[in-house]
C-alpha cells in the first residue's frame, strides 16, 4: 500500500537527496555538462519560508516518488502560484497509477495554500501527454542554452 502526504521540512528534502541524483541524470540534458550539485542553504531557508510545496509516495516507509512546487507570488497579479520544482518516481514503481495518485495529492496540498495558478514543466519527448490527461494546458515553450562548463 502506498501513502501519499505533504511533508514540507528540510529533513524530507535530505531523505529524497537519492531520488533527486536520479531524477537528474535521467531528464536533464545539461547533466552531462553540469554535475548536480544542490544549494543546501537556499533548500533550508525555502523550507524554513513555507516556500516549498513537497508531497511524497511511500511504500512501506521509505520514498518512492515526490512532487516538489515552489510557492511565490505572482508580480503581476499579486496571487499565489505553485512552479514545479520535480515531479519523479522511482522506476521500480512506474506504470501503475502512482504518478496520478501523487499529482492528485499534490494539487489537494496546494488548494490548501490558495495557490491560484500551478505550473509544471516537461523535458521535450518525456511523458508530455501526462499533464494533458489532468487537466493542464500548454502554455509556453521553454528553451535552454548552456553558457558555461
Amino acid at each position: 500500500m502506498y501513502e501519499f502526504k505533504e511533508e514540507n521540512s528540510f529533513e524530507v528534502a535530505q531523505e529524497i537527496f537519492p531520488l533527486n541524483v536520479a531524477h537528474y541524470n535521467e531528464v536533464e540534458d545539461k547533466s552531462d555538462a553540469i554535475p548536480f550539485n544542490p544549494n543546501w542553504d537556499t533548500i533550508r531557508a525555502l523550507f524554513d519560508n513555507d516556500l516549498v510545496s513537497l508531497v511524497v509516495a511511500r511504500k512501506d516507509g521509505k520514498i518512492i516518488g515526490y512532487f516538489a512546487s515552489l510557492i511565490a507570488e505572482d508580480f503581476f497579479t499579486s496571487r499565489v502560484e505553485a512552479k514545479e520544482l520535480g515531479i519523479y518516481i522511482d522506476p521500480a514503481y512506474r506504470g501503475g497509477r502512482v504518478f496520478l495518485k501523487l499529482l492528485i495529492h499534490a494539487e489537494v496540498a496546494l488548494r490548501k495554500r490558495k495557490v491560484s495558478t500551478w505550473y509544471i514543466t516537461f523535458k521535450n519527448g518525456h511523458n508530455t501527454l501526462l499533464p494533458l490527461r489532468v487537466g493542464f494546458v500548454p502554455t509556453e515553450t521553454s528553451f535552454q542554452k548552456i553558457l558555461e562548463y
